[in-house]
């Protein structure tokens, strides 16, 4: 199963976007999901903070900002491909 972080915030639409877009793919391309709220962490708030979203896929494949469902299809499609 394929592991994704989801570096988020409270409030945050395109977080929201990205979620939805991530449940919409999950019985097509399984996936465990940890959500992460950036602004428990000061590192994490410091590095991420104009870039959430921020998917990080199978600790290979990183998307920030606007994340769009035909992109997130296509990293999952490779990951597949990839076995």
């Amino acid at each position: 199963m394929t592991e994704v972080v989801l570096y988020t915030r409270p409030g945050c639409h395109l977080c929201e976007h990205a979620a939805a877009a991530l449940q919409a793919l999950e019985a097509e391309f399984p996936h465990a999901l940890l959500t992460v709220d950036i602004d428990t962490d000061p590192a994490l708030r410091k590095k991420y903070t104009d870039l959430v979203p921020v998917l990080l896929i199978a600790r290979r494949y990183r998307l920030l900002t606007q994340i769009e469902p035909a992109h997130l299809r296509e990293v999952f499609e490779r990951l597949a491909a990839e076995g």
